[in-house]
């Protein structure tokens, strides 16, 4: 009967064990996995508000924050993005958010386009400071993805950009 005992107790430690070891692991695959799933929705997010046109990638910016017949053309000249996770704060658990990263749009120049009333309808010099790429927060709260572009004017979300066919751009 002690025999018995003994030869029970291995394979329950041995089952304890990789109990044990998948707790240790699971919130690294989850985080992987977040990642992963940001990752993703970054990419399938600029791939609908970017249209790729020789080298340069461009969108249609509503300022208004909704479509409406002034916008401003978007130019990012050799476009190239990264994105990072963030760390979570108390506040963040707060308001339900998994996940939260900054994604930095990288490009050797850009320039702005603007179309409508009051406008010169004409491009704009080119700026090449790198200091100030536009960032953009992706964040995953209560199951739904978001992307936000913070500006001094206020957050603007996925739906102030839209794709711009390329015989669209203006020379």
């Amino acid at each position: 009967m002690l025999g018995e005992i003994r030869m029970n107790t291995v394979p329950v430690k041995l089952i304890c064990s990789a109990l044990l070891v998948a707790l240790l692991f699971s919130p690294l695959a989850f985080a992987a996995s977040l990642e992963r799933e940001a990752q993703q929705f970054f990419s399938q997010a600029i791939e609908s508000i970017f249209s790729k046109c020789s080298d340069s990638s461009f969108t249609k910016w509503y300022p208004s924050g909704f479509k409406s017949p002034s916008y401003i053309i978007v130019q990012l000249e050799a476009l190239k993005t990264s994105l990072r996770p963030e760390p979570l704060t108390a506040g963040d658990a707060h308001d339900r958010i998994d996940w939260k990263g900054v994604a930095v749009l990288q490009s050797t120049a850009r320039r702005q386009y603007p179309v409508g009333a009051f406008t010169q309808n004409k491009w704009g010099e080119w700026l090449k400071d790198r200091r100030s790429d536009p960032r953009v927060v992706i964040f995953k709260q209560r199951g739904q993805w978001h992307l936000s572009v913070p500006t001094p004017f206020g957050s603007y979300g996925l739906t102030a950009f839209e794709r711009i066919d390329c015989a669209e751009v203006p020379n």
